[in-house]
């Protein structure tokens, strides 16, 4: 009986230890849920705090600001009516532009003593033209006016002299003689080829030649001049196919 009780009390006492040990476990395990639950709610509310701080400094920010606006700026008066007539303010006028003023032309720089000389060389070279009237299909005034183209030509070449007069007076080029009448009407049409000549050197186009550019000679028949473009052969001579600007006054004349 006694050692019948004796293991009973042994088999107990393994069985308590064995139980005890389970507990244990348990609880050790129960720890480390718990420990692992604690650390989880800290990396949870480690993530969450950034965004809250940035919220609470964002807050401040601006209650800041707008205190310190509403320092600085100063409120605006408060606006009372008008009263009494109403003040009209006429607007100042407008500055009128000044108008840009257009180059003046320079004058023609041939004097009236050249022109007198011109209008002596055309007196003997082809003044009788006018007693043969409309000829070659223009008039006798567009042949007269070549005379003076003719000289004109020779002026604007680097080959002759650079004035007219020397032009017109160089030996044996033009029938230049001294006491040689200046008639009024010569006169004109000479001032007339000039200045359609200074016309043509400053731009203009379509000027009324009644000669090209680049006949330098002429001679005469006893009745009417034939101008051509060298002095020897072969030359061109001239055909009269340019417009006539003195057609009809040379049938008013």
């Amino acid at each position: 009986m006694g050692e019948n009780r004796n293991e009973l009390l042994r088999v107990a006492r393994r069985q308590a230890k064995v139980i005890i040990a389970q507990w244990v476990t348990i609880l050790v395990l129960i720890a480390a849920i718990i420990v692992l639950a604690v650390n989880l709610s800290k990396v949870e509310a480690a993530a969450l705090e950034p965004e809250e701080t940035v919220e609470l400094i964002d807050e401040e920010v601006v209650a800041e600001t707008a205190v310190m606006e509403a320092a600085i700026v100063p409120k605006a008066p408060a606006v009372r009516p008008l009263t009494g007539p109403r003040v009209v303010i006429p607007e100042a006028p407008l500055p009128t532009p000044e108008p840009t003023p257009e180059p003046t032309p320079e004058p023609c720089p041939i004097t009236e003593d050249e022109l007198a000389v011109l209008t002596k060389v055309m007196y003997r070279e082809c003044g009788a033209l006018s007693w043969r009237g409309t000829q070659f299909g223009v008039s006798y005034k567009a042949r007269q006016a070549a005379v003076a183209w003719c000289a004109f030509n020779r002026l604007d070449d680097p080959n002759y002299p650079d004035t007219l007069t020397a032009v017109l007076t160089y030996p044996y080029a033009f029938a230049y003689i001294t006491d040689t009448p200046v008639p009024e009407d010569l006169f004109e049409l000479a001032r007339d080829v000039a200045e359609r000549w200074w016309a043509e050197k400053q731009g203009t186009e379509d000027v009324g030649r009644t000669l090209p550019s680049n006949y330098f000679f002429f001679y005469g028949d006893g009745k009417e001049n034939h101008f051509r473009d060298a002095y020897q052969a072969p030359y061109n001579t001239w055909d009269w196919s340019l417009p006539d600007p003195y057609m009809e006054a040379s049938y008013d004349d």
